[in-house]
């Protein structure tokens, strides 16, 4: 396996800051413009750093993909989680106060009541088969 440089040797810590170097991965006409600027230790930054090379991205471009991913996980799930209680509170609504059934569920009600399970499957009356070795078969209703 082939060793891979230390962030160090890619991108000393002088030139870091240095004025009007073009940093790796820049591509021309980029609309970036909005910045976030943050401290955290040198041992973080030189695993970022190593994490970023090894990926082909800049230093940028790589922090910058996993903290948008990083945020709309949280987000997606903060949304799913605000949703599923609203679809409870819909439920447990429903439950305290269920309307009456209607005429075709009463009918449905009573055919069900009538029908035939087999394994795994439940059969309307009708609705089932018998296969050549006598097991029953979906007739696909």
């Amino acid at each position: 396996m082939a060793a891979v440089p230390s962030p160090e040797a890619v991108n000393p810590p002088e030139s870091r800051s240095a004025p009007g170097r073009k940093k790796p991965g820049r591509k021309p006409g980029r609309t970036h413009t909005a910045r976030l600027d943050f401290r955290l230790p040198p041992a973080a930054r030189d695993k970022i750093e190593k994490a970023a090379l090894l990926s082909g991205q800049s230093l940028s471009d790589f922090a910058a993909s996993i903290l948008v991913r990083e945020a709309e996980a949280l987000l997606e799930k903060q949304q799913n989680l605000l949703l599923s209680q609203r679809a409870w509170e819909q439920f447990s609504s429903l439950l305290r106060h269920p309307s009456a059934p209607t005429a075709a569920a009463q009918l449905q009600a009573g055919r069900m009541a009538q029908g035939t399970v087999r394994g795994d499957t439940y059969y309307l009356p009708g609705d089932w088969a018998t296969s050549h070795e006598g097991e029953a078969i979906d007739a696909g209703f």
